[in-house]
């Protein structure tokens, strides 16, 4: 740095000498400017600084570095494939379960088919009408064992009708009534023919041969024909007419 004084007349320029190098100028005073009168010297002071110029400065590598950042946003891990499958189940079920309700109000007539139904029958309750009994016609049968068959007779009086095989015989054994000791018919019928036994209120009757049939007549009234009678069988008749 030059410091010096310059009188009228004096320029301030620099030197040749440093023409050649870049220089910046200064100026400074420490007085207040004034005006000169003729035959006095100025004496302001006049400092010239000759200041090299500087480059800017690049920052390194390793300062660059070392320069704080925004903090860096670290990427996340998937979910676990578990995890990820649950969610999506759990999803679909909402899905379905909001399409089931949204179906359920708007067409209740579409899930019909998922209903289970039953229709309740009311109860028949039987109309019971008082019919009045009706005299039976024909006869019953009442028991049935192996030595014995009973058979019940709408008839107060009635008669049996033996009629045998064409080819066969039959001895015949009547008793009437039935608490009677003694046979009130004790024969044997031809074969193709036919005997009329009267029992009254009630008797029995065994077959010693097989027979086309036994037929219980009132009258002309027959009310009843086993067919084929069993042979060694006691068959018993009784009047179920009061």
């Amino acid at each position: 740095m030059t410091v010096g004084q310059q009188g009228p007349g004096s320029d301030g320029r620099v030197s040749s000498e440093d023409e050649g190098a870049p220089t910046e100028r200064v100026r400074a005073s420490s007085a207040t400017p004034r005006t000169a009168a003729l035959g006095e010297v100025d004496d302001r002071a006049y400092i010239t600084a000759e200041l090299p110029a500087v480059a800017p400065r690049r920052q390194s590598a390793t300062e660059f570095r070392s320069a704080p950042t925004a903090p860096r946003r670290e990427r996340r891990e998937p979910a676990p494939t578990a995890f990820r499958v649950v969610v999506w189940s759990l999803f679909f079920v909402f899905l379905f379960t909001l399409a089931g309700l949204v179906t359920v109000e708007l067409h209740p007539d579409w899930l019909s088919f998922l209903r289970n139904e039953e229709h309740v029958r009311q109860p028949v309750i039987p109309v019971q009408t008082t019919v009045p009994p009706v005299a039976s016609t024909t006869m019953s049968l009442i028991s049935s064992s192996a030595k014995t068959v009973a058979y019940g007779v709408p008839a107060p009086s009635f008669s049996v009708i033996v009629r045998t095989l064409p080819d066969n015989r039959c001895w015949t054994v009547a008793n009437s009534p039935l608490t009677s000791k003694t046979a009130t018919f004790s024969e044997v019928i031809p074969p193709n023919s036919s005997a009329t036994i009267p029992l009254h209120s009630n008797g029995s009757v065994v077959l010693s041969a097989s027979a086309r049939s036994l037929t219980i007549v009132s009258g002309s009234k027959v009310l009843g024909t086993v067919t084929p009678p069993k042979y060694m069988v006691t068959y018993e008749f009784t009047s179920t007419s009061g």
